[in-house]
């Protein structure tokens, strides 16, 4: 690996991880992030840290679990002064910028970026940010967006408004449109960097999180009966457990009377932002090879999370349990150096890019991360890696324990624990949780270690109930 290469993180929010050209959608066109799994290395067992979007970006921030860093829900902050990998690569001589949804309280905050252009959705950034100053200086403004994502606004959304789910086309034209601005954004930061400093940007794109609304002609990209649906397409109704998180009366909407085609048309709106998205890397990619870039720039893409998007009869985030529909996460990593065409089963988690960062533009090391080192895996590495396990926590309480044959969910408050085998029950139908009384006890272990090694306070309570002697 070349000594401090620039290092560019693309994330999306909201994306499921079966949304992608090359994690196996028959559908969807997505050429340009295809290319960067072509020619680095694609993830296929990367996990968030956080099945709710601030929590997982504090985590990608910190290096940290949200147990640790204490950011547990949307409203919530990481204690001022806690190290971030940026402020370590600003250290080292980077350039840093945050382009785009960064989702961070308070959102202006010093976490080590030289530059911050923000294109916020919720809270208070929504209200300070470049983004909607960029709008309101143009004379256009995103009613359907503050619609669903203002809170007092959404009380007078109109009926169409509920009736659609959220989904149709934008308000805003796709020049305005802000994937496009973010990537305008991120390209004036790559032209007028100082060119004798690496640079580290953060672009982060607001989509496909809801409302499904890209921009014309992205609206109609999909033919419906195209679409194909998240396995498995049982109701809620069906997932008995569910009963016992979820009233779909109190979720973002109530999806009771969805039929299927309605569901296929908010996918083809989805799926639209995510085409839109993959323009713009695109536009990213040629820029670094026309200024011959590419050969010094590591190239990560993600997401924070994912969408139910009809699993299990849900949608959206809501009940933010750690399934695979929310908590995997596509993961590729390309660019300098990096191995080609290379895929991984290695149990990863969103904390692990932090240090990873730090090791690629060899800086000081961040203290008390969680996250384990990818750049021997970079570099072709491919080995069985020696950690048991990795975890993913809810915005309520539920905790997440994954290991390469099994996951437990774990929800202290409502006294619920599931199993499920990630060998055989890829769409995790079926809970073995009464069969599994040595997984339970082994993955309990394993978890309240953890746990201590977090903070033993907060889930004081969890711990204790846990057993003390482990029977193997």
């Amino acid at each position: 690996m070349k000594a401090q290469p620039n290092i560019l993180l693309i994330t999306a929010d909201q994306l499921r991880v079966d949304c992608l050209g090359c994690y196996d959608n028959p559908v969807i066109r997505t050429p340009n992030i295809d290319a960067l799994a072509e020619n680095g290395v694609r993830f296929d067992s990367a996990f968030t840290a956080a099945t709710v979007c601030v929590p997982s970006r504090q985590s990608i921030l910190t290096g940290q679990y949200p147990s640790k860093h204490g950011a547990k829900g949307n409203g919530s902050a990481i204690p001022e002064g806690t190290a971030t990998f940026v402020s370590s690569l600003h250290d080292a001589g980077y350039q840093t910028a945050a382009l785009g949804k960064m989702h961070f309280y308070p959102p202006y905050a010093d976490y080590g970026f030289d530059a911050m252009e923000l294109a916020e959705q919720h809270g208070p950034g929504r209200y300070m940010d470049d983004y909607h100053a960029y709008l309101d200086e143009i004379g256009l403004f995103d009613t359907w967006d503050e619609w669903d994502q203002v809170e007092e606004k959404r009380k007078t959304a109109p009926t169409h408004y509920w009736e659609q789910y959220g989904g149709q086309v934008s308000d805003i034209p796709e020049e305005h449109y802000h994937s496009t601005w973010i990537t305008d954004r991120t390209l004036e930061f790559i032209e007028t960097r100082d060119t004798n400093r690496p640079f580290f940007a953060w672009m982060s794109f607001i989509k496909p999180h809801h409302p499904f609304d890209p921009p014309a002609p992205y609206d109609q990209k999909y033919n419906p009966e195209d679409i194909p649906l998240p396995q498995p397409q049982t109701g809620w109704q069906d997932k008995p457990l569910l009963k016992r998180y979820h009233d779909p009366r109190e979720a973002f909407f109530d999806t009771r009377n969805m039929t299927e085609d309605e569901l296929r048309q908010i996918i083809t709106l989805y799926y639209g932002t995510i085409e839109h998205i993959d323009l713009q890397v695109g536009r990213i990619l040629d820029y670094l090879k026309q200024s011959n870039l590419m050969d010094n720039t590591v190239i990560v893409f993600t997401s924070d999370h994912g969408d139910y998007l009809g699993q299990f009869g849900l949608f959206l985030k809501h009940p933010n349990l750690p399934y695979d529909g929310l908590a995997k996460a596509p993961l590729i990593i390309s660019g300098a150096d990096v191995s080609k065409s290379t895929q991984t089963d290695t149990l990863t988690s969103l904390v692990d890019l932090a240090p990873t960062f730090i090791s690629l533009a060899k800086s000081d090391k961040l203290r008390r991360t969680q996250g384990m080192d990818l750049s021997s895996i970079l570099s072709g590495n491919i080995q069985d890696s020696d950690r048991e396990a990795i975890y993913c926590e809810s915005g309520d309480g539920a905790l997440g324990v994954i290991t390469a044959s099994h996951k437990s969910i774990y929800d202290p408050q409502r006294q619920i624990t599931e199993v499920y085998d990630r060998q055989n029950d890829m769409l995790e139908q079926n809970n073995i949780a009464e069969q599994e009384t040595q997984t339970i006890l082994h993955h309990q272990h394993l978890l309240r270690d953890w746990l201590i090694d977090c903070c033993y306070d907060r889930y004081a309570n969890a711990i204790r109930s846990f057993p003390r002697e482990r029977n193997t």
